[in-house]
């Protein structure tokens, strides 16, 4: 009998295995609220390891409710700064992404929180979950900076000694900057200087007898001379001539248009591969057509079938093939006649200022004969009046003269 459990009784062993699952009910906690600051140079190099940090959790170790990732909530401007993690470790490492600028920021706080990989079972996580990371930047002293890979500047051949060419300006790069000093590269000659401190390129002689040159331009850091930028000057040296004429062979075309009617333009004194362009407002140049035949040689003609008669001012621009720069602009009057049945200009005559017309001289004519007629015939009305009153006359003289007869 088991004697109901009593001691000498009949009994029997077994074991029990309970397993437990493992519940997320313990958040992370850093063990201060503030790490740092962490002293680091502007010119680290990036992928640098600025520190190490970590939260505890008193979940089961190695399991997801322990496993912490962490992340930078604020404080990462540009995003220069990164968090990394290997394996089943709660370790992480502040590492650096980007490239540093003291005189743009100078320090950076970075709150950085701590999660599980599990959700939290109970709860929310609280302010020990998260820490700041203090990061200081400690200024170093940089290199100065051009703008500019490279500078380009015309010049005539006949350019004056004295004559400033262009004010090259390098940066320095440093909140606090030192003075840069500039110098030109052994292959400039004698002809060129620059100014230490001005920058200023300057004609010393007569530029050599090669066209362009291209000259090494140095601008050191005023307190470290290893600290140094380059950038290139290419000096286009142009030989001097005279400015480009136009020459027009007239100033007449008649409309309708007529295809042989042209007005020739020839380039003296141009340069080699010259272009010519009609210049204004697209409905002034859909008037006109401008047929280049070389580099000085153009035809000017009327680019519509109709152009209203009168005085146009046509203006052609000169440009070197391949520049957009305008070398000449020269406006040429154009007289627009109608055209005759030969295709010439029928020009009307205006009445001179002064000189009598057909009209007056023909009314003139006229009243000159109107008078002379008049005049004739008053004098013929006179005359035959006078010749009456004389034949009156003589009849009354030979009634008086008659001699008296006695009556019977």
């Amino acid at each position: 009998a088991d004697l109901a459990g009593a001691e000498g009784g009949l009994s029997s062993t077994c074991t029990v295995i309970v397993d437990v699952d493992e519940v997320n009910d313990h958040a992370p906690e850093f063990s201060q609220q503030q790490y740092g600051p962490f002293k680091l140079p502007e010119d680290t190099g990036i992928g640098h390891v600025i520190t190490s940090f970590s939260a505890s959790d008193a979940d089961f170790n190695t399991s997801d409710a322990w496993l912490i990732t962490y992340a930078l909530e604020s404080g990462n401007e540009g995003q220069r700064f990164g968090i990394v993690q290997g394996g089943q470790s709660n370790i992480g490492k502040l590492v650096l992404r980007k490239p540093l600028d003291f005189d743009a920021v100078s320090e950076y706080g970075l709150v950085v929180s701590a999660r599980n990989m599990e959700d939290l079972e109970e709860g929310d996580y609280g302010p020990s979950s998260t820490t700041t990371l203090s990061v200081r930047l400690q200024n170093v002293n940089e290199r100065p900076e051009f703008p500019r890979a490279a500078y380009e500047v015309n010049v005539s051949r006949e350019v004056q000694p004295g004559t400033v060419l262009m004010t090259l300006q390098a940066r320095d790069p440093d909140s606090v900057a030192t003075p840069v000093r500039y110098r030109l590269g052994n292959e400039s000659g004698s002809w060129l200087s620059v100014g230490a401190t001005s920058g200023e390129v300057t004609v010393q002689g007569r530029p050599p007898a090669a066209r362009s040159y291209r000259l090494q331009v140095w601008a050191e850091d005023g307190d470290d001379p290893s600290l140094f930028a380059t950038t290139y000057l290419v000096v286009h040296v142009a030989e001097l001539r005279e400015p480009p004429l136009l020459v027009y062979s007239g100033n007449y075309l008649c409309t309708p248009r007529r295809e042989e009617q042209a007005i020739s333009v020839t380039v003296f004194h141009g340069t080699r591969l010259a272009t010519l362009s009609i210049d204004g407002h697209p409905m002034e140049r859909r008037k006109w057509k401008l047929d280049q035949r070389n580099d000085t040689l153009a035809f000017l003609s009327i680019g519509l079938s109709w152009v209203d008669p009168g005085l146009h001012q046509v203006t052609i621009v000169l440009r070197e093939e391949g520049d957009a720069t305008v070398i000449l602009r020269d406006t040429h009057p154009v007289n627009i006649c109608t055209c005759s049945s030969h295709g010439k200009c029928r020009i009307e005559l205006e009445p001179i200022q002064g000189k009598p017309t057909i009209l007056s001289t023909v009314s003139t004519i006229v009243g000159t004969l109107a008078v002379i007629g008049f005049s004739l015939i008053l004098v013929l009305v006179h005359l035959s009046v006078t010749r009456k009153q004389r034949k009156k006359s003589k009849r009354d003289v030979s009634v008086e003269a008659a001699p008296l007869h006695p009556s019977a």
